[in-house]
């Protein structure tokens, strides 16, 4: 019987926190070319002809995107052409102010050069007179971020491929002290298509709802329609589900594990879904706070995750979070969907002279090793790198 298996990640908030923009240009940014170095007017898909491929510079991954750089990368393996393919973040604007868009590429030399990126997410804006009543008069846009990418071999033909990400509404109400992300106008957004290229003209739909998103139906349900599935009903223990964010996704032989935030008044957990015959169900929780106190009394959870067969093993990469910021990536094994043990390993420790570093993604046929995602001081805010990692060896 073929299971599908659901992580979510308990936290607060999307990928790109507000940060503080103060402080010393790291020692690495005068290495680092301006995001308008590259090609970013490159959003139209290039369907046959001579693509564009764009390596990498140190290990910088100098992508096509918005001003203040790239994030949030996630990788699979297309068996069928021997394509590497990737999602990632690209940020127009300050870190929890800007407009977020999801682009995808490609990669046929294992991650060491990619090509024909453009957008298949774009942010766009939100006319005044479609807005709910309490945002009224603000600057409003849609953001498309933390997207995650999968080849399914078991799903049918026609939804192999699987796009999820946030999506949510970013309104300016001009006070300064409240954040203008509202994540209860948002959701786990899902395209599904037979081929990664097909994905680009598949439907948006709607996978995953929580608790914040119920304040207001009406508009909610006004933009694409109804979730398929609401978080916070399916179990007593998953009430406090407020918002859905930073998913997560893996092929296993059982079916197709997924991993999402889901944010609380209560912190950052992760815990587990399963869908088994069309019906989803609660595991447990993983990963509680205490897990990454044990490994620095500091930190206060994880999030950010990445999911990746090594083998015949799930293993996940995931941040640990100090002061809600990333700080490196840590390796666990995965097991029937429960965390299985303690860290195999800190694949990347906190990189000195940054602002947060984490979001990692990998997959075994990226020879560029893991990709590894940073915030510096200087700008492009947002960058990624390839490490030449291999997670867990």
């Amino acid at each position: 019987m073929r299971r599908i298996l659901l992580l979510l990640t308990v936290g607060c908030g999307a990928s790109s926190p507000n940060v503080d923009a103060s402080g010393d240009t790291s020692p690495s940014d005068s290495a680092i070319p301006d995001a308008s170095s590259v090609d970013s007017a490159n959003d139209a898909r290039v369907d046959g002809g001579t693509e564009r491929c764009i390596g990498s510079t140190d290990g910088a991954l100098l992508l096509p995107g918005d001003d203040n750089g790239v994030f949030d990368p996630s990788v699979a393996f297309d068996p069928r052409t021997s394509r590497l393919w990737m999602s990632y973040s690209s940020v127009d604007g300050a870190a929890g102010e800007g407009r977020i868009s999801t682009w995808l590429a490609f990669s046929e030399d294992g991650g060491d050069t990619w090509c024909g990126a453009q957008r298949i997410n774009a942010a766009e804006d939100v006319p005044d007179a479609s807005l709910p009543t309490p945002l009224a008069g603000s600057d409003s846009f849609w953001s498309h971020e933390v997207s995650s990418l999968a080849f399914d071999p078991q799903a049918p033909e026609g939804q192999r491929w699987r796009l999820v990400w946030h999506r949510y509404l970013h309104a300016d109400d001009g006070d300064a002290a409240t954040d203008d992300r509202r994540f209860e106008y948002g959701w786990i957004a899902q395209r599904t298509a037979p081929t990664p290229e097909a994905l680009y003209e598949a439907a948006e739909s709607k996978l995953f709802a929580a608790a914040g998103y119920r304040a207001d139906l009406a508009f909610n349900n006004s933009v694409i329609g109804e979730p398929e599935v609401f978080v916070d009903a399916l179990n007593p223990a998953l009430s406090m589900c407020l918002v859905m964010t930073e998913p997560a996704m893996v092929a296993e032989s059982e079916g197709l594990l997924y991993m999402a935030a889901c944010g609380s008044r209560s912190g950052v957990r992760i815990v587990s879904l399963r869908l088994n015959a069309g019906a989803w169900s609660f595991i447990g929780e993983q990963l509680r706070p205490e897990d990454a106190q044990a490994i620095n009394a500091a930190l206060t959870g994880f999030n950010a995750a990445d999911l990746h067969r090594h083998g015949d093993q799930t293993r996940l990469l995931i941040s640990p979070v100090m002061g809600g910021l990333y700080r490196g990536c840590i390796l666990y094994n995965v097991v029937d969907g429960v965390v299985s043990g303690a860290p195999i390993e800190a694949t990347r420790p906190h990189t000195d002279g940054t602002i947060q570093s984490g979001v990692c993604a990998f997959d075994p046929a990226l020879r560029a090793g893991m990709i590894f995602g940073e915030t510096h001081f200087g700008e492009p805010q947002f960058r990624l790198f390839a490490t030449g990692i291999i997670p867990g060896g």
